[in-house]
């Protein structure tokens, strides 16, 4: 099966949140050479969608601003490692990476 790598969306730009993958809504923007993602929805809390999305991912894929303390477990689990950036004068925001994929 090949990585999951969502559409992306113009940064800056007001969107509705759309398909990210089976069960899970939010939105992507490129960065460089990587897919940020800022927003991730299960479109059925606790039925296991987001966990099989997040397995998928492909690498290049960084969740960033994670504040769901349930989505920050299933990162930690899956051996995701999380950094901090920064997005603006006096702004840090978290991204969350792949640290070693199975």
């Amino acid at each position: 099966m090949n990585p999951i790598v969502p559409r992306t969306v113009r940064a800056g730009k007001q969107v509705n949140l759309y398909s990210l993958g089976d069960g899970v809504l939010g939105y992507a923007i490129r960065k460089g050479k990587e897919v940020y993602i800022p927003v991730v929805n299960a479109t059925t809390p606790g039925n296991g969608d987001v966990g099989r999305w997040l397995d998928a991912l492909a690498t290049k894929c960084v969740l960033v601003g994670v504040i769901n303390n349930r989505l920050k477990g299933m990162l930690v689990r899956r051996q995701w490692e999380v950094t901090f950036e920064k997005s603006g004068p006096g702004d840090v925001v978290d991204t969350w990476r792949w640290r070693n994929k199975k």
